[in-house]
């Protein structure tokens, strides 16, 4: 270790900060020094001993925390995106993470005050500061029109380290990376072998300071007097005036003065008595200066330490995926180890006071038992108390919800284990406070939580008095070392969760698509994108988990489930169709029955038990008034199988005059047109391998690749839709899901379809003679177009339709009489929203039903 403190030397905050400043005598620091550099260490050329003593302040400090801030001028700059919400103060890093008694005691060495006084707080700081120059780490000095040269300032070892670290996919357009617990253990393992910050900042200078603690009950009065004294006269004038309150009657306890510098000069003044105040009952104090010339004999305090330092995340300078990746990963860690300590409120008490403890956004909480046995416990302003009783009733395994927010602590009660499984979990944290979810009862319980989207961080507080967070994806805990570790990834379900949750996930899918068909109507696509990303991560979850796996339990409930999931997920809803006759009295009906399961949640078994029953046959009735017409028959499918098989033909004559013209006319071809051809024949031929091209900068060719993209998301939800209609294998199913990732969600109208090919064969010059073969392509390209755009209704009309009706044999029918009267309501409301919306005032209408 260097005898001087350098700039780039590396920090590992998880370790905290040590009450105290550099010692150039022993090279000690007040932070932890991680086992290898990731940044090259630069000598601060900076002076010291040329700085101006200012003038004595005098602060009150109701907390330890609070002198702890004052006192160190240790700054941690906020990472990227986190400045207002996310603080590191040195109250925290030094206090926190499970070493207050040790810090406690070194303070009550450096500041003669005793611990009990200082846990008790109520404490005067007494300091004359003097700061002689500061320089920071060039890496901070970047600016417009001046580039950093990250490389000139890392290690090898450094930037080895950092290409180590890997995601799962990369993010991009608003999204986050995906990263695996794998991976994340990574980035804890560089946090702790490299360090989570860097020093960027140093300034030099002195501290000479005294703690005062106030006798009981005194501190507030104190400082109420001390305030209206102190606004009327000159600043050292009012200074010196603070030794009337010196005495006994106010004062309980005076620490010792120190230099933070350790300044030999100032120590032995004190051992020469120069400081002793007869209004302190000739104890040394800091005041003593104000009664002779302060100036001049300040002036011969000249020795220089570190005393204002700054810390920088090494994030900004690596890659976007990997820095975003690393922040999550280090934010998470850090929650785990100091918690609230980190937060920063941005609201008024008031608000956290007057908030629900438990919010279910209007959805429904299901509470699964180990033998998949469910009880219900539906919307209700403050749940916890019924949460927490049904979970000791039921033995409860499994809180299911699609949107489950926590903006208060929770208490429940749980024995074996408790899994929170929801499509969107919201741990608020703008009033500065982290959720606490406490369980009571079975300290060896195992949590476990599965959820796509976290917003904020949740912590999870055990009986023991062991605590994890639930944070940027993942699940934090501490390891057998006291090391933050990584224990789950939240995206990741195993297939006994899914097992246990095959009811209310088809509820879920029922109340998601009549979501989905309100915002349609209301014209919310905001609301279409969550609803889409939710169903990709449970299509994601069936995937990954082995659900779907020939050998795998209930397959036919995970087979009818993932079909619907599918074509919802990639087509969008279809809206039911009644017969004229046969609509208006059932859609009373069920308006009528849909309130009445609403404001049962409390009800006796038995209601419940006659409303469930009575959604049921209202269902019925909303299946026997389908207009059978309208749904396909075979030759529907027949024809749909046609088109695929001839646009496909099409597609590979299409590849191969593409490649004939490339070879043949490469260099009268444009470059951007080129991009055009590349793109068509990456999506139409296998042999065409490689990633896609980069955009045309040109708007024709631009708004012709927008267009063959929408065309070829036609092309392949023709594709899944035919594999769903004729019970094709679910790999070959899945595989169709997989086809269409990355090509929007919207295909090509049918006077598009007759336009592009004109549009693409524009791009060419007409005089070309190896462009004729791809134009006659095009054209039939094209022509089974317009056949699949305008067949791909009528067959996911009727595939739709039957797959809402359809329950797999496998799923059996709830235990729990409120599950039950769930799932009947849940069904029974999309048939409802679908059958309410044929109406010319659907916008109006639904808008009504929605609010």
């Amino acid at each position: 270790m260097s005898a001087s403190m350098r700039l780039g030397e590396s920090v590992n905050l998880l370790e905290g900060l040590v009450p105290g400043w550099f010692d150039d005598a022993s090279g000690s620091r007040p932070f932890e020094v991680p086992p290898r550099e990731a940044l090259l260490g630069l000598d601060a050329q900076v002076q010291k001993g040329t700085g101006a003593w200012c003038g004595l302040d005098i602060g009150f400090h109701a907390s330890i925390e609070s002198l702890l801030d004052a006192l160190f001028d240790y700054r941690v700059r906020p990472m990227p995106g986190d400045a207002g919400r996310f603080d590191l103060p040195p109250s925290a890093l030094m206090l926190g993470g499970g070493r207050r008694a040790a810090t406690l005691a070194r303070l009550e060495q450096l500041l003669g005050v005793p611990v009990a006084q200082l846990e008790r707080g109520g404490l005067v700081l007494l300091q004359f500061r003097r700061d002689d120059a500061g320089e920071q780490h060039p890496l901070e000095e970047g600016g417009i029109g001046r580039r950093i040269q990250v490389e000139r300032y890392w290690t090898r070892e450094g930037r080895h380290a950092v290409g180590r670290l890997r995601v799962a996919e990369r993010g991009g357009d608003g999204r986050e990376p995906v990263l695996r617990q794998r991976q994340a253990e990574r980035y804890i393992d560089y946090l702790y072998e490299y360090g989570t910050h860097f020093v960027s900042r140093i300034g030099t200078g002195d501290r000479l300071f005294q703690v005062l603690a106030c006798q009981p009950g005194r501190h507030e009065l104190l400082r109420s007097l001390w305030r209206q004294a102190a606004g009327a006269g000159e600043p050292g004038v009012s200074a010196a005036a603070f030794a009337m309150y010196l005495g006994d009657a106010w004062i309980g306890w005076h620490g010792h003065l120190v230099s933070a510098a350790q300044d030999p000069v100032f120590e032995r003044s004190i051992l020469d008595g120069l400081w002793r105040l007869p209004e302190a009952g000739m104890r040394a104090s800091l005041l003593a200066a104000l009664h002779r010339d302060a100036g001049a004999w300040l002036d011969g305090f000249r020795r220089s330490v570190p005393v204002r330092l700054g810390f920088s995340a090494h994030s900004p300078y690596m890659e976007p995926s990997r820095a975003s990746a690393w922040q999550r990963v280090a934010k998470g860690a850090l929650l785990q180890r100091y918690g609230d300590a980190l937060l920063v409120s941005a609201v008024g008490t008031g608000e956290a006071e007057t908030a629900t403890p438990l919010v279910n956004h209007g959805e429904s909480i299901v509470v699964a038992g180990h033998d998949g046995a469910s009880l219900l416990v539906d919307r209700t302003e403050a749940i916890q108390a019924q949460l927490g009783e049904a979970a000791m009733d039921a033995g409860v395994a499994h809180l299911f919800a699609r949107r489950l927010g926590f903006v208060s602590d929770v208490v429940l009660p749980v024995q074996g284990a408790l899994t929170l499984f929801g499509f969107a979990i919201d741990a608020d944290l703008a009033r500065g406070h982290m959720p606490t979810l406490r369980l009571e009862g079975d300290v060896t319980a195992v949590v476990r939580c599965h959820t796509p989207v976290l917003h904020g961080a949740l912590r999870i507080a055990r009986p023991d008095g062991t605590h994890e967070v639930l944070s940027g994806g993942l699940h934090f805990g501490d390891d057998a070392q006291g090391r933050v570790s990584v224990l789950a990834d939240l995206c990741q379900v195993d297939a006994a969760v899914l097992a246990a949750l095959r009811v209310p996930l088809i509820a879920a899918l029922d109340e998601a698509e009549a979501q989905w068909l309100r915002a349609i109507a209301a014209g919310v696509p905001a609301t279409i994108a969550t609803i889409r990303a939710e169903l990709d991560w449970l299509i994601r979850c069936l995937r990954d988990s082995g659900a779907l796996a020939p050998e795998a339990a209930h397959r036919g409930g995970w087979d009818a489930l993932f079909r619907r999931l599918a074509l919802l997920a990639r087509l969008g809803p279809t809206v039911p169709r009644l017969r004229p006759d046969a609509g208006a009295s059932l859609i009373q009906t069920a308006a009528e029955l849909l309130l009445h399961c609403r404001l049962a949640t409390d009800a006796p078994d038995s209601e419940q038990q006659a409303l469930a029953q009575a959604c049921a046959e209202v269902s019925l009735g909303f299946d026997a008034a389908m207009d059978h017409t309208l749904e396909p028959d075979a030759g529907d499918l027949a024809r749909l199988a046609q088109c695929l098989s001839r646009i496909d033909e099409a597609c590979g004559q299409a590849v191969c005059a593409i490649e004939t013209l490339l070879e043949e006319a490469q260099a009268t071809v444009d470059e951007n047109v080129q991009v055009v051809l590349l793109t068509m024949a990456r999506l139409w031929g296998d042999e065409f391998g490689g990633a896609m091209p980069p955009p045309p900068g040109e708007e024709r060719p631009a708004l012709a690749l927008e267009l063959l993209r929408a065309a070829e998301h036609d092309r392949r939800a023709a594709r899944l839709l035919h594999a769903v209609a004729v019970h094709a294998d679910l790999g070959m199913v899945d595989a169709a899901v997989e086809a269409m990732d990355g090509l929007g969600q919207h295909g090509l109208a049918l006077e598009q379809w007759s336009a592009l090919p004109g549009m693409i064969m524009s791009l060419l010059d007409p005089s070309d003679a190896t462009a004729s073969s791809l134009s006659d392509a095009l054209r039939e390209w094209a022509a089974q177009g317009l056949r699949l755009a305008v067949s791909i209704p009528v067959v996911q009309q009727g595939v739709q339709d039957r797959l809402r009706r359809g329950r797999a044999v496998d799923v059996p029918s709830p235990v729990a009489v409120s599950l039950r009267m769930m799932l009947a309501s849940r069904r029974l409301q999309l048939q409802w929203v679908g059958a309410y919306g044929q109406g010319d005032a659907v916008a109006r209408r639904l808008g009504v039903v929605a609010a």
